[in-house]
């Protein structure tokens, strides 16, 4: 009957969540206690009751597992997410005492270190940066080696790249990278530390300062260049997001060259990366920006531009970008004069009823015009005057 119950309360959402109240008063009182279960079944319908924001439903189930099952693998995770019900409730006071009994009361608990981490991972979240690096400080002087270990420095340094506390960053960044080089996580710790760097760069240029701008994405491809130069051996997924973040700063640079460089090795090395439908059509787009700009002669940008759009057309349906692939490559054909071709992918544009009707409607006009089939352009006149009505 637990299995009943606590799987129950997890499907039900929030519209349900009225009717929970009698299974959660069965699944305390009901006699379960002894299921090799019940611990993990109480925390998870608290985790539900949290992630509904009713936060004191959710403590009551957490403290019932403290209570009444401490030894066990989910009374520490019952403290952890006790945690994080009081950091959303803004109830300090209870944040303290609550940290202060995870650090002391499950010293023999396997899932410790983790628990701690993502705890001061949370702070993090509520910009307790300070707690949060007593948390992390606790990991490394106690687990040391331990995978943990890794992800708290790397958190620590990140949120000094935050705070823009610069002294001894990338001294801190050279030390972590080399100490843990052959941990098989150490591509994504990476990648998360230049984010760090590149987030700050975005800020900046949201700000109008383009010198901090570029000063971050820099940094942020330095830290890259790790992976992108071969340092690390090949890790996917974080491989290939180095080399495509690394395009984005470049990108976000305007050295659209160095940019296009990346995507292309993304598109060419990791074409089921999960965002090669960017990088691909980013290929055309900085192409289509190196000809604007003067930087590249005209025919090469025009095989870029046309390769980059039908990649994304033909490799990439329905990503996020394809709509805009499809108006500029028939765009593209206009420009050529290659009236046929561009009928197509305007064709296709309205297949997918994605939208843009007046400009395809005008620009496939011109077409048949410009091919004679007069017929054909007033037949498309009448669907276009009876869509607008």
């Amino acid at each position: 009957m637990l299995l009943v119950v606590a799987p129950t309360a997890i499907e039900l959402g929030e519209a349900a969540i009225g009717s929970i109240g009698g299974s959660v008063e069965g699944l305390l009182g009901g006699g379960f206690a002894e299921n090799p279960l019940y611990a993990q079944a109480v925390h998870d319908v608290g985790q539900h009751y949290r992630w509904l924001k009713e936060y004191e439903k959710a403590n009551r189930l957490y403290k019932h597992v403290l209570a009444n099952c401490p030894d066990t693998e989910h009374a520490l995770w019952s403290q952890a997410d006790l945690i994080k019900s009081y950091l959303a409730l803004k109830d300090d006071a209870n944040v303290e005492a609550a940290v202060e009994k995870l650090l002391t009361g499950f010293v023999d608990n396997p899932f410790e270190s983790r628990a701690i981490h993502d705890t001061a991972y949370e702070l993090r979240k509520f910009k307790k940066y300070d707690q949060a690096d007593q948390l992390d400080q606790f990991v490394i002087e106690n687990w040391v080696g331990h995978e943990q270990t890794m992800w708290a420095k790397m958190d620590m340094v990140k949120t000094n790249i935050l705070l823009e506390n610069d002294a001894d960053v990338e001294t801190a960044i050279d030390e972590l990278i080399a100490d843990s080089n052959n941990h098989p996580n150490v591509a994504a710790m990476v990648v998360r530390l230049g984010e760090g760097y590149y987030d700050r760069g975005l800020r900046a240029q949201k700000a109008g300062n383009a010198a901090e701008a570029a000063e971050n994405f820099t940094k942020a491809i330095d830290v890259w260049k790790t992976i992108t130069e071969g340092e690390l051996p090949v890790i996917l997924p974080d491989t290939a997001h180095a080399w495509y973040m690394s395009g984005n700063a470049n990108r976000a640079m305007k050295d659209f060259a160095k940019a296009l460089e990346y995507y292309q090795k993304v598109v060419d090395t990791w074409p089921d990366y999960v965002h090669a439908w960017s990088a691909q059509y980013m290929i055309a787009d900085c192409a289509r920006k190196l000809e604007r700009n003067g930087e590249m002669p005209k025919e090469e940008a025009e095989g870029l531009m046309e390769a980059g759009y039908l990649g994304v057309i033909n490799n990439y349906a329905g990503s996020t970008v394809e709509k805009r692939a499809l108006m500029e490559l028939a765009g593209y054909y206009v420009e050529k004069e290659q009236w046929g071709p561009a009928i197509d992918y305007y064709n296709r544009l309205l297949e997918k009823d994605y939208g843009y009707l007046d400009k395809v409607y005008s620009s496939m006009l011109r077409c048949y015009n410009e091919l004679g089939l007069t017929e054909t352009a007033s037949e498309l006149e009448r669907v276009k005057r009876e869509q607008a009505n």
